[in-house]
């Protein structure tokens, strides 16, 4: 069986392990049916380089709140869901609150305190 790609980035005073960099997350226009979308492809590892490049005003409206990822396992093109919980092998440093919904079920999600944070959530 073939290894996953990943590499490991230093954030934050963490390494976040980052598996599958050069999976493009948004393709070229030209590789789009509706022409729209970025000159060249975008891969997850460019995606990572942008959010820490505005990780500080991101944080600022993230910070210790919790919320809900929005996937995109096949890309910007594929179809997205909503993962309101944290996976049981997400490492231990990634804060987390328990959120209880009206049907009284509740869910663990992550807060955002930092870049690291970010980076592991994409």
């Amino acid at each position: 069986m073939a290894r996953k790609e990943e590499t490991t980035i230093d954030v934050a005073g963490r390494e976040v392990r980052l598996s599958s960099p050069s999976k493009v997350v948004f393709p070229p226009r030209a590789d789009r049916r509706d022409g729209r979308g970025p000159e060249r492809a975008i891969t997850k590892l460019d995606v990572v380089t942008y959010y820490l490049a505005v990780a500080e005003p991101a944080l600022l409206h993230l910070r210790e709140r919790p919320g809900s990822l929005k996937r995109y396992l096949d890309g910007i093109d594929g179809e997205p869901f909503f993962q309101k919980r944290l996976p049981r092998t997400a490492p231990d440093w990634l804060p987390d609150a328990t959120v209880t919904f009206p049907s009284g079920r509740t869910a663990r999600e992550l807060v955002v305190v930092d870049a690291a944070h970010l980076v592991w959530a994409l």
